[in-house]
């Protein structure tokens, strides 16, 4: 895992309200008496830890481990931080086309400013297939 240079400053803070509002009301096709992990704090554990250089679910699981106090003053995370098993699992329950697929995107459910979530850029960019319309 390599560390990229942080964001700093209140706009970072702002980009990832912005995400995790996005997907407050991603639905949680899990049995909820088996879900140990709320997907509150997944999404949050993701965030930061792909926002720290994580490519991977190990090393994410990784960075669970390693910054679990971190975690813990935003969510409780009660269990501790998914392994990486654990995070394929719930990953693969997911509806994957609401990460990829910008239909998904509704004026309503579109972020502030347009950011491409794929890539986080915008629109106007035309670096990624999303952002280029293909």
């Amino acid at each position: 895992m390599t560390l990229q240079e942080p964001s700093s400053g209140p706009e970072a803070l702002s980009e990832a309200l912005v995400f995790l509002n996005f997907f407050a009301d991603l639905p949680d096709p899990r049995q909820a008496g088996k879900a140990i992990y709320p997907l509150a704090e997944v999404r949050l554990l993701c965030l930061l830890a792909v926002l720290a250089g994580a490519e991977s679910f190990v090393e994410i699981a990784r960075f669970g481990e390693k910054k679990i106090e971190l975690l813990r003053r935003f969510l409780p995370f009660k269990d501790g931080a998914p392994s990486h098993d654990q995070l394929g699992d719930i990953f693969a329950t997911l509806d994957a086309t609401i990460f990829t697929t910008p239909s998904t995107l509704s004026p309503r459910r579109s972020p502030p400013g347009g950011f491409c979530l794929a890539r986080r850029h915008r629109p106007q960019c035309r670096k990624c297939q999303f952002c280029a319309g293909k």
